[in-house]
């Protein structure tokens, strides 16, 4: 599974199969949809823990990736390489900044911000609004490339 997802970053974890004494280490690979970005690595067995995990840093924000792994068994000088596991996530994008309230009338307010660096259409904001006081809440999703919303 991915795990404390940001936009730099995600903690890969997985459990390791059970009953392999010969396990030594696990092979990674991940790599972005669009093939731009490759990594091959190996990750250690650490056998006194159930649930691996390893932190893939250095990731592009707003990108989906691939991830593979393989556990890779070792005896004397044979290797085998297990069949692959294999997960996609997405690093999160870079959050918008200067949130300001640009106008406010009786029935509506309007709010502006500054997009991240690389912001497309195809990305999204949620935005939410609540007040406790009159029992009023919603939630919009907007495209990426607006910078402004009126509630």
């Amino acid at each position: 599974t991915m795990e404390e997802v940001t936009p730099k970053d995600a903690t890969l974890k997985w459990v390791a199969p059970e009953g392999h004494k010969r396990l030594r280490a696990f092979r990674i690979l991940i790599s972005s949809f669009d093939n731009k970005i490759k990594r091959e690595l190996a990750v250690k067995h650490n056998a006194d823990k159930v649930v691996n995990s390893f932190l893939i840093d250095d990731l592009a924000q707003a990108t989906s990736y691939t991830v593979v792994i393989k556990s890779v068994c070792v005896f004397e000088s044979l290797k085998t390489i297990s069949d692959e596991e294999k997960l996609t996530f997405s690093s999160l994008p870079n959050s918008a900044t200067n949130l300001t309230l640009e106008n406010r009338l009786p029935n509506s307010l309007t709010i502006k911000w500054e997009p991240p660096l690389q912001a497309q259409a195809s990305h999204k904001y949620r935005l939410a609004i609540e007040s406790a006081s009159i029992g009023y809440s919603a939630d919009y999703s907007i495209a990426g490339d607006k910078s402004t919303f009126n509630f």
